[in-house]
């Protein structure tokens, strides 16, 4: 059994105990049974404020709860037991209010202070100007009530009678308090607090008919009622807990029909007792319908008032983030529509932050809220003319009505902006954070013809989405991706029928050089097409549109004959890590070569891609082309992908590759560290080392003095093969470099010539 219902159940046995005794009292006339009754009551209030003073810290009584509970119990049981001993000496009616009557007031702002300090649900029921409201309009409608119909012959002087009135109106204040407490949280405790409150006033009610009227009541009857009540508020005051969570709607309708049904009830009630009994309305009455119209208006002023502000939370909660108080995609889409309607240029910015995924893996999603709040704070702050909208996540949008160069340095100002943000945010700034930016320009009046006002800001996130593929961190404007976007889908519409066909493709092969002697040793065959696009534009489209498959089959063919056409030389075939998973990828590449005589040592396999360390199927694959002699390459780990070295070991692997971004970080010190590391670890592997990327002779120094094997690169540009190999035709489009008729050795800044097909030593 619960101490809730252990305390409840002492109490009722208290409190019933009480009421038999001073009942018995009453009925058979052995005694004063009034002033036991007030005795027992002052009794039982002060051992209630004894035990809540005393109470242990598991009971779960906060300070604020014991203070509130002594004020209230201690000065009602100190006046009680006063009043019992004033009862006492006296064989009559006491007069009101006594000194007993008047300590028992002091009680009455802890009665307030407990009722109040109940936790009551969210929403406008709860706020304390409702809950006032409320109360006073049931308070004074019962009141009214009450006075109508138990008090109608008084025989009381004017002071006795607004003393009286004042009592009961605050008593039934108190009712009505833990009547709409319990309307609203539906609390236990809180009833049994009602019932014992309704049992006060009804006794506190007969005690002030027998002192404004001559009316015969039985003298012990208050007594009896105050002293069955007060164990029950004692129990109410160690039941009271923090309400379950209940919907705002429900809470306001419990709370809306309380109190127009008490208002209708008594109101009714009370204009119906004038009518049917004629009385007119004495001064008592019209003072009390007075107080009922005021309370009904102010309680109208405040429903008003919350309602007004529920429209405005309403109406910030469609437009505005939560997190952030920006503007919303929905807010941002009506700002488009109201410039629309005025003329002038208009630019759209939208930033994504870098970075942000391992911030909240590392740092947590409490840090990731931080950080976004504090970007969307300096985005305000820095732009206060523009419309800035959170459009989710940690994505940020800005519409600047300004000239073209004045959004392109704010957006400049807010990618510096972002990295100066995540330093102030705690632990953020042990992670990179940068922003990608997408600008769009345009004019106002052309939203005036688009349907989606939110087309302009889709184009700035493609813009936007360019800068992340291009590294992050940067600027880019919608018109590049406008371009991008048409070559692609020039690219597109040559590269289907090409790969169908085989008509259209141009072969490239690009050198691969043994460092030591200068030596060309193989060529990475690469397929372009006419007239104008480059092998690796026509492998970034292949891959966007899954046509890397077929791709790679024309390559394929292509090394075949390459290695067919130079006896001794190797050919270099680009493959993606997921064509391994086709098993028919060893069968068919094992076919060609057997098809064209070329030994399958010659052809190299270079997997580009990541090798997860559970990937069977692309081991699998490896395994089966090492078994019949085919080498395999693959690359370092970088950005892109690549393999770790733990895997190496597992792995059927011959070529170690040293990707671009690595061999260009090998300029700095710390670059440099790390390419020497993964050479030696190739090396001691027993792998070879290729470097890709190789631009300037100052870089195969470099990798010359770190003991790299192979290099390749735009400092020897791949050669047109229908020029037939061993003769250099270099691409400037390709390799954007000096014009090289032969290799260059390293150390020497002087070509060297090479002889086609050789094998690296």
């Amino acid at each position: 059994m619960t101490p809730w219902w252990v305390s409840v159940r002492v109490a009722v046995v208290v409190s019933a105990a009480s009421l038999v005794v001073v009942a018995a009292l009453g009925v058979t006339g052995t005694g004063r049974a009034d002033v036991v009754g007030i005795a027992l009551t002052g009794l039982w209030a002060s051992l209630a404020a004894v035990a809540v003073l005393l109470a242990p810290r598991s009971a779960g009584l906060s300070r604020r709860w014991r203070t509130c509970g002594l004020w209230l119990a201690l000065p009602y049981g100190v006046g009680q037991l006063v009043l019992a001993v004033e009862k006492a000496s006296v064989s009559g009616v006491l007069a009101f209010p006594a000194a007993g009557d008047l300590i028992s007031f002091l009680a009455a702002p802890g009665w307030f202070a407990v009722l109040l300090l109940v936790p009551r649900p969210a929403g406008p029921a709860g706020r304390l100007p409702r809950v006032l409201a409320d109360v006073g309009v049931v308070a004074v409608a019962v009141g009214l009530l009450f006075w109508r119909i138990a008090f109608t012959d008084v025989h009381a002087d004017t002071a006795t009678v607004a003393a009286s009135v004042a009592v009961q109106l605050l008593e039934l204040v108190i009712l009505a308090l833990v009547v709409q407490l319990v309307v609203v949280t539906r609390d236990r405790g809180a009833a049994l607090l009602a019932l014992a409150v309704a049992m006060i006033v009804t006794g506190d009610l007969a005690y002030s008919a027998a002192v404004l009227q001559d009316v015969t009541l039985p003298t012990w009857l208050q007594g009896a009622l105050l002293s069955s009540a007060w164990p029950l508020v004692a129990a109410a005051l160690f039941a009271v807990r923090r309400p379950r969570p209940r919907p705002e709607v429900s809470t306001e309708a419990a709370a809306s029909v309380a109190t127009v049904a008490a208002l209708a009830l008594c109101g009714g009630a009370a204009v119906l007792e004038v009518v049917l009994r004629g009385r007119g309305v004495d001064a008592t009455s019209a003072v009390l319908l007075v107080l009922l119209l005021l309370a009904c208006t102010a309680r109208e002023l405040v429903l008003q008032r919350q309602r007004v502000r529920q429209v405005a939370a309403l109406s910030a909660a469609a437009d505005l983030d939560p997190l952030t108080g920006l503007f919303n995609r929905r807010a941002l889409a009506a700002a488009l529509a109201d410039l629309a309607s005025s003329s002038g240029p208009i630019g759209v910015v939208v930033v994504d932050l870098d970075g942000f995924k391992r911030v909240n893996d590392v740092l947590g999603h409490a840090t990731g809220d931080q950080l976004v709040v504090a970007v969307a704070r300096a985005l305000r702050r820095a732009s206060p003319g523009a419309v800035t909208a959170r459009l989710g996540g940690d994505e940020f949008a800005l519409v600047l009505p300004a000239a073209e160069p004045v959004v392109l340095a704010a957006a400049d100002r807010l990618a510096d902006l972002v990295r100066d943000c995540a330093q102030e945010v705690p632990g953020v700034a042990g992670v990179r954070v940068s922003a990608s930016v997408g600008v769009v320009m345009g004019e106002r009046a052309d939203l005036r013809e688009t349907v989606d006002a939110l087309a302009v800001v889709s184009r700035a996130s493609a813009a936007m989405q360019e800068a992340k593929r291009r590294g992050r961190d940067r600027v880019v404007r919608h018109d590049e991706v406008a371009g991008r976007a048409a070559r692609e889908r020039e690219v597109v519409g040559l590269l289907g029928p090409a790969l169908a066909t085989g008509r259209g493709l141009v072969a490239r092969e690009q050198p691969a050089l043994d460092i030591a002697s200068g030596r060309v040793v193989g060529h990475r065959v690469l397929l372009g097409l006419a007239p104008d696009v480059p092998p690796h534009e026509v492998l970034d489209v292949a891959r966007r549109r899954s046509w890397d498959a077929p791709l790679a089959r024309r390559s394929l063919q292509r090394a075949v004959d390459v290695l067919a056409a130079t006896p001794g030389g190797s050919a270099w075939l680009h493959l993606e890590a997921h064509q391994l998973h086709d098993d028919a990828w060893p069968t068919r590449i094992e076919a060609a070569l057997r098809e064209a005589a070329a030994p399958c040592r010659d052809l190299v396999v270079e997997v580009a891609g990541r090798i997860a360390e559970d990937d069977a199927r692309a081991v699998r694959a490896l395994d089966r082309l090492s078994a019949v002699g085919v080498r395999v390459a693959v690359a370092a780990p970088h950005a892109g992908g690549g393999t770790s070295l733990p895997q190496l070991p597992s792995l059927p692997v011959d070529v170690f590759v040293l990707p671009p971004a690595t061999v260009a970080a090998a300029q700095a010190p710390s670059g440099l560290v790390v390419a020497r590391a993964l050479v030696d670890a190739a090396h001691g592997l027993g792998l070879q080392v290729l470097a890709d990327g190789v631009d300037e002779p100052a870089q195969l120094d470099r990798l010359a003095a770190l003991g790299v094997d192979l290099a390749r690169g735009a400092l020897w540009p791949a050669v047109d093969a229908t020029a037939g190999p061993g003769q250099w035709e270099p691409d400037q489009r390709e390799s954007g470099q000096r014009e090289a008729e032969e290799p260059v050795v390293a150390g020497s800044g002087a070509p060297a010539r090479g002889v086609v097909g050789q094998h690296p030593q």
